[in-house]
């Protein structure tokens, strides 16, 4: 259990960042050229059974280095803009760029329990069941972090109304309980039971246990998913929580609603942003789309990465089986 505030980067506010575009990186016209020429060399090809290689980026690398490290060890965040959608990359190819991207920043890992890598985040409609995953609906989600280490969004349309990305430190979370609340610390390490939101592997009890905060050789993580472990108490022989884990999760989500904590960007069409779970929240505002004008809906592209192996950081057992394998497709899910 960490009981020193977290330093660095990391730990940032954003009223702090809000007079500052640092972390946006615009693509410049020799980037667009090279995306271009990348497109046309994997036409025709379904990226997923391809190596990054096959899509070559040399003058782009060091950039995508440079993002890796603002990833591992930076702020956590990055956004990057200027990819035109439209005649000179319509859908298909910004989503080839997107992919040539994020393949190169990590080991690209299924979004969704039926194992598909790319998942198209927008809404289904009325009716959708309250236990699955907000990423089918409209509505805005509790600030939240993934289990897996890296999210990659890509905006091909934003919502006529609504929509906003949100984000906001963990680690900055993190600091304000040391100071505020001390008591709960506990509260931070206890693994508790997560839903698995009707995504569980075979045999699963539909829960799975992770803590809050992970605190291994230095390495402070975080994986927030207050609503999942409250929605886990509709699943027998789930301990229930606590009055005062009640009270902490409130306390928690709170936080990002102080004026000057939370982060909102409209992301524009083209968008990547790029967000390393372990240190950063992110989630959305509600929005609605116009039923008249489908060619409007809001429609995000969503890929995870794992840089387990490649960054630096150490997690515990619960948060490297997430970062390897979050739907237990290969091996089985740990126990409570």
């Amino acid at each position: 259990m960490r009981t020193e505030p977290v330093t660095g980067p990391s730990v940032w506010r954003a009223d702090e960042l809000e007079d500052s575009d640092e972390w946006v990186y615009r693509f410049t016209q020799a980037d667009l050229d090279e995306l271009e020429r990348g497109v046309e060399s994997v036409a025709g090809r379904d990226v997923h059974d391809l190596a990054p290689e096959a899509f070559p980026l040399p003058g782009l690398e060091p950039r995508i280095r440079e993002f890796v490290d603002e990833l591992d060890t930076g702020r956590g965040f990055v956004v990057l803009r200027g990819l035109p959608i439209g005649p000179r990359f319509d859908r298909a190819a910004a989503a080839a760029v997107f992919w040539a991207i994020c393949s190169r920043i990590g080991r690209l890992v299924p979004t969704t329990c039926d194992g598909s890598l790319l998942n198209h985040v927008y809404d289904r409609g009325p009716g959708q069941d309250p236990n699955a995953r907000a990423y089918t609906t409209n509505i805005g989600g509790h600030i939240h972090s993934d289990g897996v280490e890296i999210v990659g969004l890509m905006c091909l349309q934003p919502s006529p109304s609504g929509g906003e990305s949100i984000i906001a430190s963990s680690m900055t979370m993190f600091n304000t309980l040391l100071e505020e609340h001390p008591e709960w610390l506990p509260v931070l390490f206890k693994r508790m039971a997560c839903d698995w939101k009707m995504e569980e592997p075979p045999g699963s009890a539909g829960w799975y246990p992770q803590s809050l905060y992970c605190h291994v050789d230095g390495w402070l993580s975080a994986t927030l998913k207050t609503g999942f472990q409250r929605s886990a108490q509709r699943f027998d022989g789930v301990e229930a929580l606590t009055d005062d884990e009640l009270a902490c999760f409130e306390y928690l989500e709170s936080i990002p609603q102080r004026p000057g904590m939370t982060l909102y960007m409209d992301l524009e069409p083209g968008d990547i942003q790029l967000v390393n779970n372990y240190v950063t929240l992110h989630s959305r505002t509600a929005y609605t789309d116009d039923p008249a004008r489908p060619e409007q809906r809001r429609h995000m592209l969503r890929y995870w990465m794992s840089r387990s192996g490649l960054s630096p950081r150490a997690v515990s057992a619960d948060y490297q089986f997430m970062r390897d394998d979050y739907f237990g497709l290969t091996q089985p899910a740990p126990l409570l």
